[in-house]
C-alpha cells in the first residue's frame, strides 16, 4: 500500500542522491544536488512513518483522504525535478553558495537547468504542504453531529 509507495520513492532518491555523489568533482551545485537527494530520501521516509504512526497511536488514518495518497508522488517529483534541475547547473559549473548575478547563469541551457530547479521546489512545497495540511486533520478531533450528542436524550 501506501508504505510500500513511499519505501520506493525514497530509495529512488536516496539513489538519484548516492550516485550525484560519485559523480561530483568539483564545489559547484552538484555537490548540493547530493545532499538534497539524500536528504529528501529520509524525510520522504519520516512523511511515510508519520502516516503509519498516527491511526496506531489513536488518531485518524490519513491515508483515507485522496490527496494524502498523492502526496508522495508530489513530493518526490518536486525534489526530483529540483535535484535535477541543481545537478545540470553543477554539470554545467555554476558554483554554489552564491545568488544572482554573481552566479553567472548566462547561457539558455543554464537558465532552463536553474528554472527546472524552481519548479521542482515549488511542487516540493506543496507536496511539503499538503503533508502538513493533512496531518493536522488527521490529529483535529472529530465531532459527532450534533443530533447524535449525548446532550440531547430523545424518548
Amino acid at each position: 500500500g501506501h508504505i510500500s509507495v513511499v519505501l520506493k520513492l525514497s530509495m529512488s532518491l536516496l539513489g538519484l542522491g548516492l550516485i550525484l555523489g560519485a559523480l561530483i568533482q568539483a564545489d559547484n551545485l552538484m555537490v548540493t544536488a547530493h545532499y538534497h537527494g539524500t536528504n529528501a530520501a529520509v524525510t520522504l521516509g519520516f512523511m511515510g512513518l508519520i502516516y503509519h504512526l498516527l491511526p496506531r497511536l489513536g488518531f485518524r488514518d490519513p491515508t483515507i483522504w485522496r490527496m494524502v495518497r498523492w502526496q508522495p508522488y508530489i513530493y518526490a517529483s518536486g525534489m526530483g525535478l529540483y535535484i535535477f534541475g541543481m545537478a545540470w547547473s553543477g554539470w554545467l559549473e555554476l558554483p554554489r553558495k552564491t545568488s544572482g548575478m554573481a552566479q553567472g547563469v548566462d547561457t539558455t541551457a543554464e537558465q532552463v537547468a536553474m528554472s527546472l530547479m524552481g519548479l521542482g521546489g515549488l511542487v516540493a512545497v506543496v507536496g511539503s504542504a499538503i503533508f502538513v495540511i493533512y496531518c493536522l486533520r488527521s490529529l483535529w478531533p472529530q465531532h459527532e453531529p450534533a443530533c447524535l450528542s449525548d446532550g440531547e436524550k430523545t424518548s
